[in-house]
């Protein structure tokens, strides 16, 4: 029987947490994955991620300020989101969540931990994911075509028009969207209904 895939994300200042985890994933029988300084920044760093997280069945992602501030972190539980598989969420510390990761359930972690506590947290992480994965209700597609962060692809207005459009036709997948792209949309003259009703959406 296939071993279930996890992706672990995480900011570096974390990297030590992110290790741990996947070593007590592993001993758990889990086939879990976290990037390692061997192949970070490498050229072959993006392809690796990419081949990892489309391989994995479900995410656990580490957040702390600097994760939420992080690009990369983004784009790791974001690809997640918009295929709608599994997201386990691990705050430290009481960070800010983004308001799309709001609706899903977490386990709420400090940063220090004696030995007893880390073994009380990696089994409560092991118990939920072994548990079944329900999509909350408030992230689900129709809640939210949109998300919005400074991290989005630039785009032109076209491009934007278009990302939009493709979200839209397709109930399972989602469009990342600056505010400025937003903005653009709103207070661009629709010059057909598509543009109008595009603009509608991103309201």
């Amino acid at each position: 029987m296939a071993r279930e895939k996890i992706f672990i994300s995480y900011q570096r200042e974390s990297a030590d947490v992110a290790q741990r985890i996947h070593d007590a994933l592993e001993v758990a029988g889990f086939d879990a994955w976290v990037d390692t300084d061997r192949i970070r920044h490498t050229d072959r760093w993006a392809t690796s991620i990419d081949e990892a997280l489309r391989a994995a069945d479900r995410l656990v992602v580490l957040l702390t300020a600097k994760a939420a501030a992080s690009r990369e972190v983004f784009n790791e539980w974001f690809f997640f989101y918009d295929h709608r598989k599994p997201i386990h969420v691990v705050r430290i510390d009481g960070c800010e969540l983004h308001y799309q990761l709001t609706p899903f359930q977490r386990l709420e972690w400090t940063a220090d931990a004696d030995p007893a506590a880390w073994t009380a947290r990696t089994n409560e992480l092991v118990t939920a994911l072994r548990g079944s994965f329900a999509w909350p209700s408030g992230a689900s597609p129709d809640d939210a075509v949109v998300t919005t962060t400074p991290f989005a692809p630039a785009r032109t207005l076209l491009g934007v028009f278009t990302a939009l459009q493709e979200a839209i036709r397709n109930p399972d997948r989602s469009v990342a969207l600056t505010d400025e792209q937003l903005h653009d949309i709103h207070h661009h003259p629709a010059r057909s209904v598509r543009e109008y009703l595009l603009s509608c959406y991103a309201r």
